[in-house]
């Protein structure tokens, strides 16, 4: 049977006395192409036992047979599971099923007959029978024992043990100083050790935070395995690159779920005036805080959750948005999608049988939760009739039971693959048009802004909670809109200055009334909002939201911040 006579015959003589226990074996293409032809796969081997030749199955097909067959405990893990866990770039073939024989917990498997196409084009395929039918008659799958399959993997956990398992090794570290590295043309770091390939970009011009050459000297030029260790650790912490932004929230998000009527004011002229030209749903006159993350990331606008059955599979390869106006954390009020429908909407999205996002698509994404502060106007609103004591007393139960229900949400998208978690602090409430109009636009609301602070202290205790859980500084990361806000105001920091920052540039007619901007009428002619002459000069569009320009300082106030996704 050629190069796999010795497996062959060590599973035919010890399988019957039970002196071989479990056969774990990585190969086979279950319900996905091959990766020598559509049909086979090519690249397999099993654990304890070495063949010398790792095309075996579309090698010697006979002989994988055979193993399939023979009654023995077998797990298998193929190129469908294999594929999911990449580590820089690089599919780890050979560390999951090596993972898959002692953490077995970090795979959900189905069990069926499987057998090897040994003759025709076909050759060396791998096909499982479920069991889901009951045939009329026998056929070459009947009588056999089944075996597992590996079905789906959990691709942080792989990943993590195998990087915990690469810093936990003496031996690893004690003979990295003696390999080498070089850095070729392309900026790609190699470091080789006994056949193990760790691979990371060094890219000096991008502003993201990578591994930088005088970083990798300073490390090497530690001795021994303390030097090695750092070295690994500043390459294991560099190696993940987001490719997909998931984005849920409020208006400050949102890019168009809500109903396109004449009701809903962003579908409406002069929304969207400066950016793309037209109304897109945005609340502003051009790009909102999920365009510009998307840029600092690396990705496209992801497309609107209500749009996912209406635009092409490549629309979809860069997230999604599922972010709604006119909503928030609880149910107060609101007839658009909370917090939580929108994840529920995103778990169907993920969990479905056509999803097009897998485990490793979630792993390599960054979620964007924003939180502007509609439970508390809602919240305010209802309380109007009281006393101001009792105002004070109950405001601070209701942000706990807000600030929990947040942290719920953010578990939730961290359990279900999400590795990276933005969430914003709340903006300065007491500066919105909405509460300086009394003032005339000359000042904020000072009470309001400390409600917007007594949130954001609740809010940062939580996440270094979820952070310490999580076992990392960076998995749960605040987005400091208050500070943010408050700098591009008071001009800090940036060459932007804005002319009556507190004004908002599109609003109705009425003097010091903040609402109305997008508004129709039926009386032809008659106006119903006025414009600013410049809304890059306004840093405030509308009652509520920034301008475009408004948003890209707050932003640039942020960048520091998103650094630390990389």
């Amino acid at each position: 049977m050629g190069d796999c006579d010795l497996m062959v015959m060590v599973i035919i003589k010890f399988v019957g006395n039970q002196k071989v226990k479990r056969v774990v074996v990585l190969g086979g293409a279950f319900f996905v192409l091959g990766n020598v032809n559509p049909a086979a796969e090519a690249n397999v081997s099993v654990t304890c036992f070495c063949p010398d030749d790792p095309k075996w199955i579309y090698g010697d097909p006979e002989a994988a047979d055979v193993v399939f067959t023979s009654g023995a405990n077998i797990t298998v893990v193929g190129i469908n599971i294999t594929t999911q866990v990449k580590f820089t770039g690089i599919f780890l073939h050979d560390p999951v099923s090596f993972v898959a024989v002692v953490r077995p917990d970090f795979f959900k498997y189905k069990k069926g007959v499987v057998r090897v196409e040994t003759q025709g084009i076909c050759v060396g395929h791998t096909l499982m029978d479920q069991g889901l039918k009951n045939w009329n008659s026998s056929n070459p799958w009947t009588g056999y024992s089944p075996v597992e399959v590996a079905w789906t993997v959990n691709v942080v956990g792989v990943l993590d043990y195998i990087k915990d398992r690469l810093m936990a090794s003496h031996l690893f570290f004690s003979m990295l100083p003696a390999c080498h590295y070089l850095q070729r043309k392309d900026r790609t770091l190699l470091l080789h050790l006994c056949g193990l390939q760790l691979k990371t970009e060094v890219t000096t011009t991008d502003d993201r935070s990578k591994l930088h050459p005088a970083q990798i000297k300073k490390y090497s030029s530690y001795p021994g395995e303390g030097g090695a260790r750092q070295l690994v650790s500043a390459v294991v912490q560099q190696d993940w690159r987001p490719t997909k932004l998931f984005v849920f929230g409020d208006s400050f998000a949102a890019t168009g779920n809500n109903d396109n009527d004449f009701l809903n004011t962003p579908w409406n002229y002069p929304y969207g005036k400066t950016f793309p030209g037209k109304p897109t749903g945005r609340y502003s006159d051009g790009r909102v805080l999920t365009d510009f993350i998307a840029k600092f990331i690396g990705v496209k606008s992801p497309v609107s959750y209500k749009l996912r059955n209406k635009v092409a599979g490549d629309y979809l390869k860069y997230g999604m948005n599922f972010a709604y106006a006119d909503t928030g954390v609880t149910n107060i009020s609101y007839y658009y999608p909370n917090l939580t429908t929108q994840i529920d909407y995103f778990q169907r999205i993920i969990e479905g049988a056509s999803s097009v996002y897998n485990t490793t698509d979630l792993h390599s994404s960054v979620a964007l939760v924003t939180i502007s502060g509609d439970d508390y106007e809602s919240y305010i609103f209802s309380m109007e009739d009281q006393t101001p004591a009792y105002q004070l007393q109950s405001w601070k139960s209701f942000s706990t039971s807000v600030v929990n229900q947040i942290t719920i949400s953010l578990k939730r998208i961290h359990d279900l693959g999400v590795k990276k978690i933005l969430v914003t602090a709340l903006e300065p409430m007491g500066c919105r048009p909405t509460s300086t109009a009394v003032f005339s636009y000359k000042k904020c609301n000072e009470t309001r802004n400390s409600l917007s602070r007594s949130h954001n202290l609740l809010l940062k205790q939580t996440v270094d909670k979820l952070n310490h859980q999580a076992k990392s500084s960076s998995s749960f990361i605040i987005l400091d809109l208050y500070t943010s806000f408050m700098s591009a105001l008071k001009h800090k920091g940036s060459t932007t200055k804005f002319k009556d920052g507190l004004k908002p540039c599109c609003a109705g007619v009425t003097p010091d009334y903040p609402y109305g901007c997008g508004t129709m009428t039926d009386i032809p002619g008659e106006e119903t909002y006025t414009i600013c002459e410049s809304a890059a000069a306004a840093f405030f569009w509308d009652y509520a939201h920034p301008t475009q320009q408004g948003w890209f300082v707050v932003y640039s106030n942020l960048k520091a911040t998103l650094k630390k996704l990389f």
